[in-house]
């Protein structure tokens, strides 16, 4: 029994050291199966790692063939850049000298259309002038051409009628009638008022064409100075039985040379009474003209005159004059005069007449002195 026992441990041991050399040796194979595993991810992760460094390495290459693409290309464009920048430099230092030459132009242009400027303006002013002149020259060939017509036929005409009627008194005056003489003296004095008054305006006229009349402009009234010059002209109204009208107001005052007023009141109505009929009125009014002139205006109403001849009467080319009522004779220039006076004391002259209804002359007068 024992035996057996012992013959039965002894299988049972056999039996357990089987089990046990399966059991490691199945343990061996699983540790080697775990090993191999362990291996195979092992060497699968050694193949990644090799895949990624090799990935890695590569993406590095390709990191520093693109930077060193990048860098050549960015010092080839720094370069350009710089060939460009350098071309600008140059292209604005170009620019720079051909604009400050165009300002140099512009500035040489200016001035030389400033010269030319000045050159037009001193040639228009030459034309102007030498136009002035001419005009000038034309009107002094017709004042002189006048002036000696008014010497030979106007001066010669009154002086001819003193001679011829003193010849006619010295040589007849025993056998004449007493209306006959009285009648050649009478010729003889209008003779010789025409010759004064004609010399007179002859005189003052040459005067004023030359420019020695003096102009001294003050406060005047009218009123007292046509009161002054109506008796100067009386005696010649008297002959017509002609009344002048002192119209004017004491408050008539104007700023003007009172010996060319007194001039141009005396002419006006010297020819106011040489062309009014027998037993007639010439009046002289004034009145408020624009607030800053004095309009005054020489009335009759005598034989008038025609438009035509009004358009004559003011110029300075020429002397128009007609007979009067009484067969007086004149020059035309008494009006020239008129009209030059007028405008040197800042006033104007018109004529507003109609035939055989009598004339009426106008002209202004600054109330205080005129600034030009």
């Amino acid at each position: 029994f024992e035996l057996h026992r012992s013959v039965n441990d002894s299988l049972l041991t056999v039996q357990k050291e089987k089990e046990i050399a399966n059991l490691e040796a199945i343990r061996e194979n699983e540790v080697k199966a775990k090993e191999i595993v362990i291996l195979q991810q092992k060497n699968k992760i050694d193949r990644e790692h090799i895949l990624l460094m090799t990935i890695v390495v590569i993406f590095s290459l390709l990191i520093t063939l693109v930077f060193v693409r990048l860098n050549s290309v960015r010092k080839k464009h720094n370069l350009e850049l710089l060939s460009k920048n350098q071309i600008i430099e140059n292209a604005k230092i170009e620019l720079e000298e051909l604009l400050s030459n165009i300002s140099a132009q512009k500035q040489q242009l200016e001035i030389a259309y400033e010269n030319l400027n000045k050159l037009n303006e001193e040639l228009e002013q030459s034309n102007t002038t030498i136009n002035q002149n001419n005009i000038e020259l034309k009107e002094l060939n017709a004042t002189k051409d006048k002036l000696f017509s008014i010497i030979a036929h106007d001066l010669r005409n009154p002086l001819q009628a003193l001679i011829t009627n003193s010849e006619i008194l010295i040589n007849f005056y025993d056998k004449l009638e007493p209306e006959i003489i009285r009648k050649k003296n009478y010729q003889i004095l209008e003779s010789s008022k025409l010759l004064i008054s004609l010399l007179e305006n002859l005189l003052t006229w040459s005067r004023t064409q030359l420019g020695r009349v003096q102009f001294h402009p003050d406060h005047i009234n009218l009123k007292d100075l046509l009161s002054v010059t109506s008796k100067l002209v009386q005696p010649i109204a008297e002959q017509k039985s002609i009344k002048i009208n002192n119209n004017l107001s004491e408050n008539c005052e104007v700023f003007a040379d009172a010996n060319m007023v007194n001039t141009v009141f005396q002419n006006l109505i010297t020819n106011a009474i040489k062309f009014s009929n027998l037993n007639s009125e010439i009046s002289i009014n004034c009145e408020d003209y624009d607030g800053n002139y004095l309009h005054i205006t020489v009335e009759d109403n005598g034989t008038g005159i025609s438009a035509e001849d009004i358009q004559k009467l003011l110029r300075q080319d020429q002397f128009h004059s007609t007979r009067g009522t009484m067969n007086e004779q004149g020059t035309g220039l008494g009006l020239i005069l008129c009209k030059d006076f007028i405008e040197k004391n800042s006033g104007k002259i018109w004529i507003e007449s109609e035939l055989n209804k009598g004339t009426k002359v106008h002209f202004t007068l600054p109330k205080k002195k005129v600034l030009h």
